[in-house]
């Protein structure tokens, strides 16, 4: 065994232990039927795993062999192996059968040899590239911003010209050229995305597109939480790609607010040893590392691993704080038979803070602070620690035929003990002095999630049409020790108080339970037009106690339960070109209540229905990716107070949210890299007690946000080798809730960046070149206001062998 497997293994197994699936091979006499394929020019790796995901056929090939080549792509239909001819051409391989099932990629003959000649070869074979995992959506490797794929909206691997609704997808080079090191990094330069910055992690910053927390998806397993409180995210070290869709998710996620979903797809372990790493140094005492390293466990390669480790060390540029952060995480993927294929991972994190950041209050007149950006409000005594872990399993198995049925199961576990104070009041512009809240919380945290499902195709009335069907299960459970101190006239700027070492007294606690089932159908009507329809039915329960800290907690059931509802979903694709098409799509999502009405009973649960009409187009043999749309969304039976002032409500609130978003990411020459997006939001309250024709959520609903990120690389002259690269993150102003205002803002980055050798990558970012002084999050008068980053820098290096 040579040394790379064996530190590869030796790695893996001291993280955790093991498994993945695999593919069923097309029986060689079926393929000659023809099937459409969009796979755009890339590394020959990823492409082969994509074709084997659209023809449901098997493909064997050495990876070490393919390390370096690369594909025009094909795209149009073709018969399979017609396909692979044309996926091959001028790469410098070709295929040969290997048996009954099999067709292998081999080099292709040089001139004079007699070798199989593509063209010539009349034998039906099978595909599905072994070079690691079963994602066939996966970006690492394919050195683009543009996603070739994605698995979002329904399971299945989709371009984003499949996908009747808007979807943006964060690709492992954009992770690795901007230095994303966490979600609230990434999610800044999503386009249609506010982030709401919280300073204390362990309540976690929020995530917004068109006016709704985003819900969460993790290798497709949806969970109830959103991104923020309860549900910490893990360093990207960890992911492959994050994918957005922006809008009503009901048919995976059942309940939930109609915002949209975030997918964190995990990398899997490769083919091939490989180690990669990198280091970043920058402002602020802010130091990030990480280290990556994957490969076949055994001689045959049915066995493989891989294991990532993270960890960042930072100061902040308001005072008083620290964060530490580490991750470690491993999995492995292992072929039980050609056919089957078992994943296991497990992931650790541990986060430590000193001195926790709540943001700052306002003047109670309304008016922001004007103080230096380092001014803390909150005590520097405040702390708290936090551990996450998380089990993952999955199990996929493919038939004879390009069916697959595929299983998973994933538990996490978070403890956190968190010391925290902040203003509970707006600051009296006579004597600078607030009010004060003190906090401790001692929490834990669960989530068990299963889903399982079967996808493939199906022939009706002379074309061929794809179905997913499936059911999922997800339950979280809360507790929460908690206690707190009060404290009048504090002055913001004078010294605070001391730690009141504040003890529980307090225990609540939650859990919410969901199950449901759920189909798509995606049915071919003509060549250029494609329906798209599915729905979910959902049961739904929540419960929650309090009672003191010590005794038996009695848990109720939570108003708002909900049986067999349903969420239907509909879409309609227009090719007008191989390149181009037009898409319409209706969405719906609900969200349980709790509010009573007079009559003692619960409210039904808010039903969200979006509607979305747009244009797609994947140009240049798929490096670009452009997309426009439009969107109405109704947010309809909510909460109104009635009688006005009472205690009661009817369900006949409603908010209606019309936009448009613009986005654009890939490569509009050689060498250049590019993602941009604009997007125009009016949210209104059309039917409210108190609050009618006003804006819905303003604090996160800017009219206008704009985002970009551009990096070009040198080939050959004086600057050959290097990369420049430059962003822009604009927004309109944003209200917080009780009339709190911050104004609007553009702010610009720069980076310069050294390619050393075929190996090792330098670069240098200057984040707020202009040192632009703004609030990036306003909330309200009490706290949590936060002025964006002050000028910083960030110098990395990077490395893959």
């Amino acid at each position: 065994m040579g040394l790379g497997r064996r530190a590869m293994m030796t790695a893996v197994w001291l993280v955790m232990a093991a498994g993945v699936p695999a593919v069923a091979p097309m029986a060689l006499a079926q393929t000659t039927a023809e099937r459409r394929f969009d796979i755009p020019a890339q590394d020959l790796a990823p492409a082969l795993v994509i074709f084997g995901a659209q023809s449901g056929l098997q493909v064997t090939v050495d990876g070490a062999l393919i390390r370096t080549a690369r594909t025009a792509g094909v795209a149009g239909g073709y018969a399979p192996l017609d396909a692979l001819a044309r996926l091959l051409a001028g790469s410098g391989f070709t295929y040969s059968p290997a048996g009954t099932n099999t067709v292998l990629i081999v080099p292709a003959p040089k001139a004079g040899d007699t070798a199989l000649q593509l063209g010539t070869l009349k034998v039906e074979g099978s595909a599905d590239a072994t070079t690691g995992g079963n994602d066939a959506a996966r970006s690492e490797g394919t050195h683009d911003y543009a996603a070739h794929a994605a698995t979002v909206a329904g399971k299945m691997p989709l371009t984003l010209r499949e996908i009747p609704q808007s979807v943006s997808v964060v690709t492992r080079q954009q992770l690795d050229d901007q230095n994303l090191f966490t979600i609230e990094d990434a999610m800044r330069y999503v386009p249609g995305i506010t982030v709401a910055t919280n300073g204390n992690p362990y309540l976690g910053s929020q995530y917004y597109a068109r006016g709704y927390a985003l819900s969460s998806e993790y290798d497709g397993v949806p969970s109830t939480a959103s991104l923020d409180t309860g549900n910490p995210q893990f360093d990207l070290a960890i992911y492959d790609r994050i994918e957005v869709l922006k809008g009503s998710a009901g048919l995976l996620q059942g309940s939930g607010e109609p915002g949209g979903v975030v997918n964190f797809a995990r990398k899997h372990p490769l083919d091939t040893f490989q180690v990669s790493g990198g280091f970043a140094a920058g402002s602020w005492n802010d130091f990030h590392g990480d280290a990556d390293i994957t490969g076949p466990l055994n001689a045959s390669g049915t066995i493989r691993g891989r294991a990532v480790v993270a960890g960042q060390d930072q100061d902040f540029f308001y005072q008083g704080s620290h964060a530490r952060a580490g991750t470690a995480y491993g999995i492995v993927d292992a072929d039980l038979t050609p056919d089957t294929l078992l994943s296991v991972s497990a992931t650790l994190q541990q986060n430590n803070r000193q001195g926790i950041s709540q943001g700052l209050p306002s003047y109670t007149d309304g008016q922001l602070l004007d103080v230096s950006r380092s001014f803390n409000a909150d005590p520097d005594w405040t702390r708290g620690n936090q551990t996450t872990q998380e089990f993952f399993g999955e199990l996929t198995h493919k038939f004879d035929s390009d069916w697959q049925v595929q299983g998973s199961l994933r538990y996490r576990d978070t403890n956190s003990v968190v010391r925290y104070a902040a203003t509970q009041s707006g600051v009296d512009p006579a004597t600078n002095t607030a009010d004060y809240g003190t906090s401790i919380d001692r929490t834990n945290y669960s989530w068990l999630a299963a889903d399982v499902n079967a996808t493939g195709s199906f022939h009706l009335l002379g074309r061929t049409h794809q179905l997913l069907i499936g059911a999922n299960y997800d339950k979280t459970e809360s507790k929460d020790q908690y206690g707190g101190s009060s404290f009048s006239g504090v002055d913001i700027f004078g010294p605070l108080f001391a730690d009141p070492h504040d003890v529980p007294t307090g225990d609540y606690r939650t859990a919410t339970e969901q199950y449901g089932v759920y189909g798509q159908v995606r049915l071919s009507l003509l060549d250029p037009l494609t329906a798209v329809l599915g729905g979910r039915l959902t049961h739904y329960r929540a419960s929650s106690g309090n009672g003191d800290y010590g005794s038996a907690v009695a848990m109720t059931e939570s108003p708002g339960a909900t049986d067999h509802k349903a969420t239907p979903y509909a879409g309609l694709i227009y090719d007008l070109t191989p390149e181009v098409s037009l898409y319409a799509s209706y969405a719906d999502v609900f969200v349980p209540q709790t509010s009573t009405t007079a009559s003692g009973g619960s409210l039904p649960p808010r039903s969200g229905e979006q509607y979305e009409v747009g244009a797609k187009a994947a140009l240049m043999d798929g490096k670009l990716n452009i997309s426009g749309a439009l969107f109405d969304l109704q947010d309809n039976h909510r909460a109104y107070n009635y009688p006005v002032g009472s205690f009661f409500y009817i369900a006949t609130g409603e908010v209606e949210t019309k936009g448009a978003e613009v986005e654009v990411s890939g490569s509009p020459l050689p060498g250049w890299d590019l993602t941009a997006g604009y997007t125009y939001l009016d949210a209104q309250y059309a039917k409210d007690a108190t609050q009618q024709g006003q804006a819905y959520n303003a604090a996160v609903t800017p009219h206008h946000n704009f985002k970009l990120w551009s990096s070009y690389r040198f080939t050959g002259g004086p600057l050959d080798r290097f990369n420049v690269g430059g962003g822009v993150l604009a927004s309109s102003s944003l209200t917080g809730s009780d009339g709190v205002r911050a104004g609007g803002y553009a702010v610009f980055s720069g980076q310069v960046g050294y390619k050393l050798d075929d190996h090792w990558q330098a670069s240098l970012t200057v984040n707020n070149i202009t040192d632009r002084r703004y609030y990036q999050t306003v909330t309200w008068s009490g706290s949590n206001n936060y002025y964006g980053d002050p000028r910083n820098m960030l110098f990395s290096v990077r490395m893959t062998y």
